[in-house]
């Protein structure tokens, strides 16, 4: 501490900011859930404690909850707030990031949030929280669009910045900036009194006058009780101490010290923005884009584009409602469709943490079904014809290409091995809706940090100065890497209530070399087994995978049917050496019912045979689920059958490899659904489930991200030969015999 004497020093005032915003598509039960035990022993507390000052944001996840179950904790808030004890702070609604999103979608979330507060809570709602704590240069004017006029930033994001609160302007617009101070916040997050008192004690010191820690309302289970690390801050609050004062943030701004100019750095603070730095990058810069995580992940990118494309829709939808004879009907349709949008913009599947989101398929797939919803609304109010068309909408400099029909709608990227990158069916969601394992570089400290024995037993902060290694106890946030050559000498005791990471997760922390679509063509080599397709090891003697395709040509047949045809010249290496293919690709959508046909023609390009094996990749994956109602059925040829095919079911829990394949159906049967795969020729079919790592309040888990299916094919090719391969996809409505296409 400062051996300046501080006796004489004015008051420090202090702001303690928190929020309780789960993301959408967390299970209603785990939402009321947070609602009773962490909101509402904060308002006990605050109600028994008249010097406490807390900022607090709920997000629309819990206003939904508490307007349908807890209405009786409204006029609890209200009496806080008009005894200025509790500030009440907005934000988007469900937590998009600002930056990330078209400007008018911004602006209508603050305000849905600020008017919902403002009209049940507090009229006098001036703040907002910033996601993830991230920064732009658009936020300024986004907020005062929305009649907002502060907003908290990382003190790190404003290193020019004097003591105090800053103004901050773009356009005219001016907002004022409260900087959180993330040492302080994590002395709160620690729980220990003496240690926050020592925290602000040096604040006090050092003369800036304000100080803010910024902290989730709720911490994870593992941690103890879930505001158990508010108690000693409030405690703090009621005593008597004469340096400190806590403080509402609108009383701050009213009354000083502040009001200087700032330019904060545009991006997001540090232990969030090194998701988005390429793997293996040890030093984490100020200001990472969060936008640099879409070029990281191609998943995360085409989950923001199709949202960005069914924004444009709603607003196009929301115009055209304005002119509908039926105008009170057509603007009830544009409110859902705007809050079906609104959950899957949610900052959580946009901006990368180590507390997991992209991750989790449920999370993804409940955005992929909100925007499947809004879309659906928006075409039938607009009308919009079932007709492909081509547009570069995931920024990669190559069209994509759309289908669209009553029944479903997909996505071919010719960029990415002409594969199929969504298939999306009314009612039931993205069936791709897959991701592509990284190693992201916060797992490589968890990595190394699994491998020292008592010294992990959960989430710590990793330091690395020069060639030593310190551990600092903090909330789960990895601020670099731990380069391998680093030992540890001592043997500290591990934390009873720490997560241990299971060993077996190891073998998830794998890199998978292209992105897991459908209808992805393979040479598979001769030592192709289930355990190498799971661990992204898998022999490959072509490539074609991942690689850019032609796009021939996107028309409507003669008998009504939407078809693509893409094509490519590549290599496959043989035994005799490398061999020119071409390969030439026909995707066939009926318009009057879900599914679609694709016809391979793969041609010898050389005079001297080609001898090797032909394989087509598919991925699928809803929403994660392995449960009940979920599950394989495998059609193989059985001559011993009447039928000449025998039926065989099979767990997607576990590895197989199954010969003479006809026909597969993927069963969902809790969505009343069955997908069903066919072939005119048996395959040797490769059943492989793909898991990952995430983050989850109880630690480093396992996540399922649904299966990879490999079908196989002896090929050998004469001089200019050519062999048609062919597969179809049908969507039945109903489950097992009582299934029939939709």
């Amino acid at each position: 501490m400062a051996s300046t004497d501080t006796r004489s020093l004015p008051h420090l005032r202090w702001v303690l900011f928190t929020w309780l915003a789960p993301p959408p598509g967390t299970p209603p039960a785990q939402i009321a859930a947070a609602v009773q035990d962490a909101l509402v022993p904060l308002i006990e507390r605050l109600e028994g404690a008249a010097s406490a000052r807390v900022a607090l944001h709920i997000g629309g996840a819990v206003i939904d909850v508490v307007e349908r179950e807890a209405r009786e904790l409204i006029p609890r808030l209200q009496a806080l707030v008009a005894s200025k004890r509790l500030e009440l702070i907005a934000s988007t609604f469900y937590g998009a990031p600002l930056a990330g999103i078209p400007e008018p979608d911004a602006v209508a979330q603050l305000q849905l949030s600020a008017d919902w507060l403002r009209a049940r809570i507090d009229a006098q709602v001036r703040g907002a929280w910033l996601p993830d704590e991230g920064w732009d240069p658009v936020v300024p004017r986004l907020l005062s669009r929305a009649s907002l006029s502060y907003t908290f930033a990382d003190r790190r994001l404003l290193p020019w910045s004097e003591p105090g609160w800053a103004a901050v302007e773009r356009d005219g617009h001016t907002v004022g900036v409260i900087p959180v101070d993330q040492a302080l916040s994590e002395a709160v997050q620690q729980g220990v009194k003496h240690g926050l008192h020592a925290q602000l004690r040096r604040h006090h010191g050092s003369q800036q006058g304000l100080a803010c820690a910024a902290v989730p309302l709720r911490r994870p289970a593992h941690q103890g009780a879930p505001i158990g690390w508010l108690g000693p801050a409030l405690d703090l609050m009621r005593e008597d101490v004469a340096w400190l004062k806590a403080s509402l943030p609108s009383m701050v701004l009213a009354t000083g010290p502040g009001g200087h100019r700032a330019a904060p750095m545009a991006g997001l603070r540090p232990e969030v923005g090194s998701e988005a730095l390429p793997a293996g990058a040890a030093d984490l810069p100020l200001g990472v884009p969060w936008s640099r995580f879409l070029v990281r992940s191609g998943d995360a990118n085409r989950l923001h584009k199709r949202m960005l494309r069914v924004s444009r829709q709603v607003r196009r939808m929301r115009a055209a409602s304005q002119k509908s004879r039926r105008r009170h009907l057509a603007e009830r349709q544009v409110q859902e469709a705007s809050l079906d949008l609104y959950q899957a913009q949610s900052a959580a599947l946009f901006v990368p943490s180590p507390r997991g989101g992209q991750e989790l398929a449920q999370l993804r797939h409940h955005a992929w079904s909100a925007l499947d919803r809004a879309e659906e609304r928006a075409r039938g109010v607009l009308g919009l014809p079932p007709s492909p068309h081509t547009r570069d909408q995931d920024g990669d400099g190559v069209p994509e290409v759309y289908i669209a029909n009553a029944a479903m709608d997909a996505v071919i990227c010719p960029a990415q091995g002409g594969a199929l990158v969504e298939l999306s069916l009314p009612g039931v969601g993205n069936i791709l809706n897959t991701h592509q394992r990284q190693r992201p570089p916060w797992f490589t400290s968890v990595d190394r940090e699994a491998r020292l024995p008592q010294l992990v037993g959960g989430p710590q902060l990793v330091a690395v100065q020069a060639d030593e290694v310190e551990i600092e106890e903090s909330t789960g946030i990895f601020h670099r890497l731990l380069p391998p050559t680093d030992e540890i000498t001592e043997t500290p005791q591990a934390d009873p209530s720490a997560v241990i990471i299971p060993p077996e997760l190891d073998d998830l922390l794998v890199d998978d070399a292209w992105p897991r679509a459908a209808f992805q063509e393979r040479f598979p080599g001769p030592e192709l087994r289930t355990g190498n397709i799971a661990r992204a090891q898998a022999p490959e003697q072509g490539d074609f995978v991942g690689s850019r395709y032609q796009l021939v040509r996107v028309d409507d047949s003669d008998d009504g049917e939407q078809v693509v045809v893409l094509t490519r010249d590549g290599k496959v290496q043989t035994s005799e050496g490398p061999r020119m293919v071409r390969i030439t690709k026909r995707i066939s959508f009926p318009q009057d019912r879900a599914g679609l046909s694709v016809h391979y023609d793969v041609i010898n390009r050389y005079s001297d045979p080609v001898v090797t094996r032909f394989g087509v990749e598919l991925n699928l994956n809803l929403d994660g689920g392995v449960g009940e109602g979920r599950g394989l059925v495998v059609q193989v040829v059985d001559p011993t059958q009447p039928v000449g095919v025998r039926s065989r079911s099979i767990s997607l829990l576990a590895e197989a490899t199954v010969k003479d394949v006809v026909g597969l159906g993927w069963c969902l049967d809790d969505y009343g659904r069955r997908v069903w795969l066919a072939m005119p020729i048996p395959a040797e079919l490769y059943i492989v489930p793909i898991d990952t790592v995430c983050w989850s309040p109880g630690g480093l888990v396992r996540a399922s991200q649904g299966h990879c299916l490999l079908f196989v094919w002896d090929l050998e090719l004469w001089g200019d030969e050519r062999k048609r391969f062919d597969l179809s996809l049908r969507v039945e409505v109903g489950t097992g015999a009582r299934a029939g296409s939709v």
